[in-house]
């Protein structure tokens, strides 16, 4: 039923052409002068086509410039957010090539459990969800969790053959942005919280596997890095389990769900208004304009004619009847909250 009610006006606007086009058909077998009436109303769909044509090319032309102003006025948001995922993963970077996990922790991930990722391991926690042998392996392993599923939520950030990544080393700003799929998927398996749920969430529990006294340098260079990610979130505040949980709820729960809608948005196709109206626009060209040019240049028999006639009634038919119930649509909050 509601797919009837969905397609309501286009039922409408083929019933229209149909019976338009039947009543035009069974007349042309008949008089001369009707064949001629047909030919003389070519004038008149060329002009309702092409004004129709042209008030909708010129929207079309005109809301695209707005769509690519938005999109534009987007960059400098995602790249400040994309300035940030890179200290953050500069700070991980750092936080891998110190002591602070267990060594045991890692050598099991990258020897025994070696290719395993943390989308791997964390496919297990979704219903229906197909998951690797090696993933269910290593949940059964009693020597692993903990410290290993740190570490390995870490590698999401730094593949450990990652190769040379400017972004991980640079102190200036780095014109490098994420693709769009692997932020996706830092967010579908909350990459990043982790930081928040081994040091203040379950702290007291894996304190003793956490070593905070790491090469001094590192530190500089991750409190560096934290200033600029926020440099009032972070001002004043040390090295230490706190500033970790509080790093990763930031990127967690705000830059990088942030950055992925932000690219998103600007990736995204055009709006169903513009494809609505496109289709709209081809149509009126072909049967409202190009076909009855055609009929006037090639002297073409009064069938084509019925068809262009029928096809354009048709299509106005369509307009009327849907455009208000698709502007309703278009203008839901929840689709202007959609991202």
């Amino acid at each position: 039923m509601k797919i009837i009610e969905k397609n309501i006006p286009i039922i409408v606007s083929l019933l229209i052409a149909g019976g338009v086009f039947w009543f035009l058909f069974h007349r042309y077998d008949c008089p001369i002068c009707f064949s001629e009436a047909l030919a003389s109303s070519r004038g008149d769909i060329l002009t309702i086509s092409g004004l129709l044509s042209g008030i909708i090319m010129a929207y079309l032309t005109s809301k695209v410039l707005q769509i690519r102003e938005e999109r534009v006025s987007k960059l400098p948001q995602i790249n400040e957010l994309t300035q940030k995922m890179h200290r953050f993963r500069s700070i991980v970077s750092k936080l891998l090539s110190s002591d602070l996990l267990p060594r045991d922790a890692r050598n099991i991930v990258d020897t025994k459990y070696k290719g395993l990722t943390f989308y791997d391991y964390r496919e297990n926690s979704f219903v229906d969800s197909e998951t690797t042998q090696q993933s269910k392996d290593y949940i059964e392993d009693t020597q692993c969790g903990g410290s290993s599923d740190l570490y390995l939520e870490l590698r999401a950030f730094v593949p450990k053959d990652h190769g040379f990544d400017e972004a991980l080393y640079s102190e200036f700003e780095v014109s490098k942005f994420y693709d769009t799929q692997l932020l996706e998927k830092w967010v579908k398996y909350d990459c990043g919280n982790g930081l928040w749920y081994y040091f203040e969430n379950k702290y007291a529990v894996y304190r003793e596997n956490f070593n905070f006294n790491i090469y001094s340098g590192y530190k500089e260079e991750i409190l560096k890095n934290c200033l600029q990610i926020d440099k009032e979130r972070y001002q004043g505040i040390q090295f230490d389990a706190q500033l970790l949980a509080k790093l990763g709820n930031q990127m967690y729960s705000d830059v990088i769900p942030k950055l992925f809608k932000a690219q998103l948005s600007i990736e995204k196709g055009l709006p169903k208004i513009v494809n609505y109206l496109f289709s709209i626009f081809v149509l009126l060209v072909v049967f409202g304009v190009l076909m009855p040019l055609s009929s006037n240049i090639f002297n073409l028999c009064p069938f084509w004619d019925a068809i262009s006639i029928s096809t354009t009634t048709g299509i106005c038919a369509y307009i009327i009847s849907s455009f208000y119930g698709f502007m309703k649509q278009e203008i839901k909050i929840g689709k202007i909250m959609e991202v």
